[in-house]
């Protein structure tokens, strides 16, 4: 069995259990043909070092300190603190194969670029970021900084692969070893949990319910989503909104909610265990998530599976993927007005919702299931090595 090593800046840790589920779920799926082990982090924070075993992969995962207000600081930290020890586990392991899943790509594939170019092990790349695109950064600074390293950074991949379609056009213009996969889920069963049987409790049989999953930043449009809400609710139509997550916007989501007076039909919950959101969606009357700054957003997909209608946002996340008012429902970003809109849309309507959920349903088992992923990812493993043994004869 060969050896796969997973780089990544996203993987679920006892902190935080919903950080990088997705990358996670490849991994569980591709464990039926690779040997593989990850090696995760995150900073900036104190540093430290955790081992243990996910399944039949090992994880080794790091924090790493770096200035808070300084980002490119991570640059060099990353050198001093990640790379050492990426390379003993290399040399230690000897992988077949090495693939990096990267949000940031600074500091990790700039940093990585310079010692990975030097090895001969197959060197594959997904994105999992739409921020990579110059131009999109909120910091001049950075975003320069950005534009005078991706090519860098994105060059001289055996394969690189995009969650997002826009992203994939992008990267093409200057690097052709590209593609498109997207992201999937796997099947999973319904369960039972102390944590759903509560927030049940707190479900009103007369309310719209809405749920909404992520980190709670700015850019997920959670405030957006309160505001319609309240609207929502000064016009009689009383909707119980349920967010999962946490996350720097928390205090002032609360004085929102506060100053709204939806204390009893807003709730902030704490992250849960994937399996857990997963059987929480049924709950619900529809997944609502205004994000701006979407790369994918596999949490569409898990409440798709779960037979619940979703809210996306244009250009964003799942946009172009599943088809507008026949599979889902997208408003315009920051759009308090067209949001409030599009969630009426789906309250009145009934017969709407469940023709939404069913039709979307249908393409995420056809195009959006994990083993469908998986297999576009191996398909490029074996045409790789296949490419290398043709070489190897002439």
């Amino acid at each position: 069995m060969k050896k796969l090593l997973i780089l990544t800046s996203l993987y679920p840790n006892p902190q935080n259990p919903v950080r990088g589920t997705f990358v996670r779920e490849q991994v569980k799926v591709l464990e039926y043909e690779y040997n593989v082990r990850i090696i995760a982090w995150e900073f900036p924070v104190a540093f430290s070092h955790e081992m243990w075993r996910d399944g039949d992969s090992q994880v080794d995962y790091y924090r790493f300190p770096a200035l808070v207000n300084f980002f490119p600081s991570a640059i060099p930290a990353f050198a001093w603190w990640m790379l050492p020890a990426i390379k003993r586990i290399y040399k230690e392991w000897q992988p077949d194969i090495i693939h990096v899943h990267e949000y940031t790509h600074i500091p990790s594939l700039f940093v990585l670029k310079y010692w990975l170019d030097g090895l001969p092990t197959p060197k594959y790349l997904t994105l999992h970021n739409l921020k990579s695109i110059p131009g999109l950064m909120n910091h001049a600074s950075t975003d320069f900084i950005y534009r005078n390293t991706l090519k860098r950074a994105l060059s001289g991949w055996s394969h690189i692969f995009c969650v997002n379609r826009k992203l994939m056009e992008y990267i093409q213009s200057f690097y052709t070893q590209t593609s498109f996969i997207g992201n999937g889920i796997r099947a999973m069963d319904r369960i039972s949990s102390p944590s759903i049987d509560k927030i049940k409790d707190w479900l009103k049989t007369d309310r719209f319910h809405l749920i909404a999953v992520g980190n709670l930043l700015p850019s997920k449009g959670f405030d957006l989503l309160i505001e319609a809400v309240a609207i929502l609710e000064k016009s009689g139509k009383t909707c119980q909104l349920l967010i999962v997550g946490s996350g720097e916007m928390e205090p002032r989501l609360q004085r929102l909610i506060t100053k709204s007076r939806l204390n009893g039909n807003v709730w902030i919950h704490p992250p849960l265990p994937n399996e857990v959101v997963r059987s929480l969606y049924y709950e619900f009357d529809a997944y609502v998530m205004p994000s701006y700054s979407e790369t994918f957003g596999i949490v569409y997909l898990e409440a798709m599976y779960a037979d619940i209608p979703v809210i996306g946002v244009v250009e964003q996340g799942i946009y172009g993927l599943f088809e507008e008012s026949k599979e889902a429902l997208f408003c315009l970003p920051q759009d308090v007005s067209d949001l409030k809109d599009k969630i009426m849309l789906l309250y009145d309507n009934p017969a709407l919702r469940k023709s939404l959920a069913k039709a979307a349903k249908t393409r995420l088992l056809k195009e959006y299931m994990l083993p469908c992923i998986v297999e576009k990812i191996t398909q490029a493993y074996d045409n790789n090595q296949s490419i290398n043994e043709q070489k190897s004869r002439i």
